[in-house]
């Protein structure tokens, strides 16, 4: 009676195993939350001039962080800032800075008020547009972004984006 028990056993113990790695195969997609909803949101202060436009407001923003990421197959650090005060206006920063030997942080700058539109990429590998420095100060939960830029069509874009906390960047899967 042992012999069909432990059969019994061992089918089971491989059903279970087969139905465990077919589940962990099946892509997952990530539960979205809404850029505007609570857990995403927090203060973001602009005192950011873009050529002859100025912005000084805080408002609802999302800023996040990624110790670990890459950029054109280049290992980084990444903090992002996206701020959207209206439909028709966004400024969208993305700060990286490399962890290898040449650690030249790389930005890519956008920013639209209406029909204006303004960007900056240094990134390497990607096309560069423009200029600029962006140094990150870490404060508290959060931290301040100090830019000095120009694009390409010699738009300065310089001043400071202050955002109250910054979150950990999760990486999404999909198809």
């Amino acid at each position: 009676m042992s012999i069909p028990f432990r059969r019994l056993s061992i089918a089971f113990a491989l059903i279970s195993l087969t139905a465990s790695a077919a589940a962990a195969q099946v892509p997952r997609r990530p539960v979205r939350v809404s850029p505007n909803s609570p857990e995403q949101s927090n203060p973001v202060t602009l005192a950011l001039a873009v050529g002859a436009q100025k912005y000084a407001e805080t408002k609802p923003g999302q800023c996040k962080h990624a110790a670990k990421a890459s950029i054109y197959n280049t290992a980084a650090m990444m903090w992002t800032v996206q701020y959207s005060p209206s439909s028709s206006s966004s400024i969208a920063l993305t700060l990286w800075r490399p962890t290898g030997a040449d650690a030249t942080p790389q930005v890519n700058l956008s920013v639209q008020d209406g029909s204006k539109s303004h960007q900056i990429s240094t990134v390497k590998g990607g096309k560069v547009t423009g200029s600029a420095t962006v140094t990150f100060i870490p404060r508290g939960t959060g931290g301040r972004f100090e830019i000095d830029g120009r694009t390409a069509d010699g738009v300065a874009i310089k001043g400071s984006i202050d955002c109250e906390r910054i979150t950990a960047l999760v990486a999404e899967g999909g198809d």
